[in-house]
């Protein structure tokens, strides 16, 4: 009985995933993005925006509710770059030479909604990658990270980040789409494990290209 119950219970799994599965797309796509420190700034210091020195690349899947539906849930698997600058907040001291620029590199897994062309989910960073260095290029003082955040700290593992986003299509052919990627996010509760009431909270926006084939229609 328990035999027939699993049996009949793995067929409805697999009929459920195969009318499901009917409308998988599949693809990759990149992303440019900059950003600048959206957390609570400490006296005397300011965060300005930096573009990342490199574009983010996915590998992503798209499965619909239903064939007729424009909705569905969405996987995005790949590199992730955040970058901002911290300088001091007097226009008059601050220079290339004193602006650092904070430039983390994680590891993303991203589920999300897709909305008729709109995104809204989170993705969870992993690793801890973090280089910093002057706007002029210059190595950046052993108590910089203290300078601007209060105290020596280190990247959390995982960080979340809430994002929105868009996909507009630009060229659609019988067997996958082209489209125009725009993204934006903010990461909660912050980057650092140990950054306190300064924790770097940076806020990235950014535009791309994706291309998505049908794989299952």
């Amino acid at each position: 009985m328990k035999r027939t119950l699993l049996a009949a219970a793995a067929v409805m799994t697999l009929a459920a995933v195969s009318a499901s599965a009917q409308m998988l797309s599949a693809g990759a796509g990149l992303l440019y993005k900059g950003g600048f420190n959206g957390g609570t700034i400490r006296d005397g210091r300011k965060t300005d925006l930096n573009f990342n020195g490199m574009v983010d690349l996915s590998a992503i899947g798209l499965l619909r509710f239903s064939k007729t539906s424009d909705m569905g849930f969405m996987l995005e698997i790949g590199t992730a770059e955040y970058s901002f600058r911290m300088r001091p907040q007097d226009e008059d001291v601050a220079t290339d030479a004193n602006t650092g620029v904070y430039s983390i590199s994680k590891f993303a897994v991203t589920p999300s909604l897709y909305l008729g062309g709109f995104t809204l989910g989170a993705s969870f960073g992993f690793g801890d990658t973090q280089t910093v260095e002057n706007v002029d290029g210059s190595a950046v003082d052993m108590l910089r990270s203290f300078t601007d955040f209060g105290q020596v700290v280190v990247v959390a593992s995982p960080t979340i980040e809430l994002r929105i986003g868009g996909m507009i299509p630009l060229w659609k052919h019988d067997d996958g789409v082209l489209n125009l990627n725009l993204s934006a996010g903010y990461m909660l509760p912050g980057l650092y494990d140990n950054g306190g009431d300064n924790n770097a909270k940076p806020v990235s926006a950014g535009i791309g290209l994706n291309y998505l084939f049908t794989a299952i229609r």
